[in-house]
């Protein structure tokens, strides 16, 4: 059950991820993002009254750095995108959020079954031929082009340490902290945004109302997500749940081709495959 919750989240994030995106290319990406995350703490919020909660300090404790560490991977992550091809950081940031949450549990001594694992490979093997694209070829702007290149592949595999540490310190809170740990992360991330805009002249909300219904539906999709990712938690063992959850880049493709209609390469057909086989293996594991 654990894994379904997980492919939710992820089906959850991938829809939110394509709309924040389509959005962010008309409107400051960071007035979006601190709208989407004001939303998601109300989500969060309302969770609390459906899902048995119990507040503990620990658990805030706990909860806060995981959003913090998430906050600082979602800046690298916009920062990496301005540097290099998206193609080819996504697969990189997607690959570590899945793999650090599976090397935590493995040195907790959470081993998984050998069919499991083998789900677990084809499912970060899913991620990367899903979302990779092959990068520019070198422009002749030399050696600046390609350090900006590098920087942004630095960056990126910068956010995939700080989503996936994320998820790792989301699962260790207890059980029956239910949806506290998420309201939180949602909210630890909030204030640090919005002390990043003070001294800056952006505007800290989105203003256009487009902008901003869409920012809305970005928040409820996403607090939704990461409430469905604390059950899984709750519900499974922490590794597969994670890589089942990051398959939200895979099905950011998928949305992509079907509402966005850009064109699904052959490679990208063979991860959505590998991911589905991974992810059907790691349940039966």
């Amino acid at each position: 059950m654990g894994i379904v919750f997980g492919l939710m989240a992820a089906v959850l994030l991938g829809a939110s991820d394509v709309a924040a995106a389509k959005v962010s290319r008309t409107e400051s990406s960071m007035a979006v993002t601190r709208t989407a995350l004001l939303t998601s703490v109300g989500i969060a919020l309302v969770g609390l009254i459906i899902v048995p909660s119990v507040w503990t300090v620990r658990d805030v404790a706990v909860g806060s750095l995981s959003g913090l560490a998430m906050t600082v991977g979602l800046v690298m992550l916009y920062r990496a995108y301005a540097l290099a091809r998206v193609g080819v950081v996504a697969p990189t940031t997607s690959v570590l959020t899945a793999l650090i949450p599976v090397l935590v549990a493995y040195l907790r001594g959470d081993v998984a079954t050998g069919v499991a694992w083998v789900g677990i490979v084809l499912g970060l093997a899913g991620i990367a031929l899903a979302t990779y694209e092959p990068p520019n070829t070198m422009s002749n702007s030399g050696a600046a082009s390609q350090g900006s290149g590098r920087t942004g592949l630095v960056l990126g595999l910068g956010a995939g340490l700080c989503f996936g540490s994320g998820f790792s310190l989301l699962a260790e809170t207890s059980n029956q902290s239910g949806l506290v740990p998420v309201v939180a992360q949602r909210g630890a991330g909030l204030i640090v945004l919005l002390f990043v805009a003070l001294p800056r002249s952006a505007p800290v909300f989105a203003l256009r109302a487009h902008v901003r219904t869409v920012s809305l539906s970005v928040g409820i999709l996403a607090g939704i997500a990461i409430c469905f990712l604390k059950l899984g938690f709750r519900r499974g063992p922490d590794g597969p749940v994670a890589v089942a959850t990051s398959q939200f880049a895979t099905a950011a493709v998928v949305f992509a081709v079907v509402f966005m209609k850009e064109r699904l390469r052959p490679i990208a057909a063979v991860g959505i495959v590998c991911a589905a086989i991974g992810v059907a293996m790691m349940s039966l594991g």
